[in-house]
Parts: C-alpha cells; structure tokens; sequence
C-alpha cells in the first residue's frame, strides 16, 4: 500500500507565548506598551554614547591611556579609536533599533482605535515623533551620512536605501519629526497614561522636551559645519518659548541653590527630573542606569559614602587574533588620596596552575578550534572582554582588577 500524507495551513497556529506587531496596538493600552518600549531602547546609551564616546573625551573625565591595552573606552579618549570598535557599532545598533520601533509604532497607532480618547493617541504619536526625531539628530551628529529609513522595512529593504547626507537628514527628518511633537505633546503636567491616568513623574517626553530639543537642532544647524544664519533666528525663537515658559511658571527650571539642584538626583518623587526639561528615569537595582556606576568611580568622597568595587579588563592589542598565555595584574588603588598621592600595587599573579591542564586539552585541536570561530565573532567577544572565563581558554586576556574606596 501506499500512502501519501501532506499537512495544510490549519496547523500553522501563531505560538501562544508572543506577539507580533501585525496582532499588537490594537487597544491604547498596547499601544502605550510599544511606546514604552521605545524608551527602553535608550537605556545603554547613556553609557555607550554620552559616556563613552563623548563624556570620555573632555575634560571632565580621565581614562587611563594603555598603549598597549585594547578597551574601547580607552581608545575613544585618547583619540585612538578606529571604525572597527564594538562600541560604534552599539550605538549605531541602538539608534536604529530606536528609530525602526518608532517607524512600527506610527504606523500602528495611526490605526488604532482609541474611541474618544484622540488625546491620548495624539500624545502617544507626538513621543514617538520625538523620539525617531531625536535618534536621527543623534545619528547624524555622530556619523554624519546615515540612511533615512521612515517606514516599517524587510531587511532587503533596507539595504537598498542609500545614504543621506548630515543636512539632509536634519532638514528632512529631524526638523519635520520634532514639529509634529511639538504640535502634538501636551504640556507635563497634562501627560496622561492610556487609562487617563497622569504621568507627571515618569520622565516621558512632553511638548517644552520637543521644543527645547528643536532649539539644539537649530543651534546645530547655525554652527558648524553649516553656519546657517536662518536657523539661528529659529534657534533664538524656540529657546525664547522654553525660557519664557520657565519664568512663566516661577522660574520651572532653575534651581535657587546648588544644594537644591543636587536634590534632583535623590530618589524622592519630589524631586523627579524637578529641573529637568527631559530626563529619561531609571529604575534602581540591575537594570538601572550603568553609566552611573561607570562613572561614579570620579566622585570625591565629599559626594557618597558608598564603596565601590568595579572590574576593568583590557586586552592586549597585539594579542586580539590570537592567544598564548594569559596575563593578570592586580592593582589596588586608594581613591581617597588626590591623584598625585594615589598608591597603586601591581603583582603579577602566576596562573599555572589549573591553565596547563586546559592548555594541554587544547593543544591538539587548537588549529581546529580557532578555524572553526568566525573571525568576527572571535573579535567582538575578545574586544568586548564580556566573558572572562572563556576567553582564557581562548587567548590571553589581560585583567586589571581594581578596587576604589572612598
């Protein structure tokens, strides 16, 4: 006998634990879920762009410079850094990550029912609005030509947009998305969740944020490179209505003393983003912000009483593609002293033990091993120094460990 057996589209049921776009934003509590979730895509950014790629390299802070260590923080402010640092690519990822989210959630909400609620959907589109706007503002200051992508693309798609120069995404993106969330965001204290609910405290983008943030394009646009005089006479028009909106509203934004303003980075809801005309907020505990704690190695004991134990790892350039031995140095140095005075302790500690087992487990299929990495991926996860443990058995990895006291 013989039989024949085929299976039609009835069992191709949708899995039950995820949700795609198409069947999202159909309520406007969905919809402000896919909002939120735009924000979060900010979170690393505040470590991999404003700290690392541009907090890095002013005067306000110090990295140590290891010619001959490979961390891309270090290479960033030294001026060392080449195209092919993971950190480039990370912000890069994120902003597109941000903007593709933002493409997805227009074209959704705009079809969204929200019965009489066409408030709150206005208020949901102006953040997204902002928030693409803001992203190609970025990416076009750090990059300069990037494609414009405004629409929910394949990824064959997007491989055929071509790039756009820096005033083209200015003028043809940033500037049109930031007028519509300037039309379209209502003030702060009259931003509301989609259950009508306010949202004073959450640090979401409202119509001044929009404002302001058209201001810094314009400023942007009245500099260099592009010294154009009509966007200073716009850029002195919309800080006028963020200052005249603050001495309005007893001087909003300015704090009477120092002492106040430092307040606003307690955790007292009193304070939330009190000075601020846009904060993104972080929640406390293992998903806050990292680049405070990134950061916070620089404060003066006069700022916090709190000890802080961090880890640096480099690894050492000449050893990025391949490995023989590996390396840790420990060092200890006392944060309390001024710099001149801080005491460092350098020993070098053998690792012998236990490592020749390893090493002669990979000895015989070493080649093999590292043939069969891709040389991109062996890199980034090199670079990145993201798991210790495994590099060893890899390559040399050279560990600083550092303990700061204050």
């Amino acid at each position: 006998m013989f039989f024949v057996m085929s299976c039609d589209d009835y069992l191709e049921t949708p899995p039950a634990d995820l949700m795609t776009s198409d069947g999202f934003y159909q309520t406007p509590s969905q919809s402000e879920q896919g909002v939120v979730g735009i924000y979060s895509d900010l979170r690393e950014l505040a470590n991999s762009e404003y700290l690392l790629m541009s907090e890095c390299r002013s005067d306000n802070a110090w990295t140590e410079p290891r010619p001959n260590g490979l961390r891309d923080f270090s290479e960033i402010s030294t001026f060392r850094a080449t195209s092919d640092l993971a950190t480039f690519n990370s912000v890069w990822n994120t902003w597109y990550k941000v903007i593709y989210d933002a493409n997805t959630a227009i074209a959704k909400i705009a079809g969204c029912n929200f019965e009489s609620n066409d408030k709150i959907k206005k208020q949901f589109m102006g953040e997204v609005y902002f928030l693409r706007g803001w992203a190609y503002f970025e990416l076009s200051r750090l990059f300069g030509n990037v494609p414009i992508i405004d629409a929910p693309l394949s990824p064959s798609e997007v491989k055929k947009v071509p790039q756009s120069s820096a005033r083209e995404v200015l003028d043809n993106i940033v500037v049109p998305d930031l007028i519509n969330a300037q039309t379209m965001l209502p003030l702060k204290e009259n931003m509301v969740s989609a259950n009508g609910t306010s949202i004073v405290l959450q640090g979401r983008a409202d119509k001044m944020a929009a404002e302001a943030m058209l201001a810094r394009v314009y400023m942007t646009l009245a500099g260099f490179p592009y010294y154009d005089s009509d966007a200073k006479i716009l850029a002195k028009k919309q800080l006028e209505i963020v200052l005249n909106y603050s001495k309005s509203n007893q001087n909003k934004y300015w704090a009477p003393t120092l002492d106040e303003w430092r307040k606003q980075w307690m955790p007292s809801t009193d304070y939330y983003n009190k000075y601020s005309i846009f904060a993104i907020q972080y929640r406390t505990g293992g998903t806050g912000n990292s680049a405070l704690f990134n950061f916070s190695m620089a404060l003066p004991p006069s700022y916090t009483n709190r000890r802080i134990f961090g880890n640096e790892i480099y690894v050492e350039k000449s050893l990025t593609e391949s490995g023989h031995g590996i390396f840790l140095r420990e060092t200890a140095t006392d944060m309390r002293a001024p710099i001149r005075h801080r005491r460092k302790r350098c020993v070098q500690v053998p690792l012998e033990s236990g490592l020749r087992e390893m090493q002669a487990i990979l000895a015989k299929s070493w080649k093999s091993l590292i043939s069969g990495m891709q040389k991109e991926q062996w890199r980034q996860r090199i670079l990145s120094a993201q798991t210790v443990c495994s590099m060893r058995r890899l390559s040399c990895v050279k560990q600083s460990v550092c303990w700061y006291f204050w």
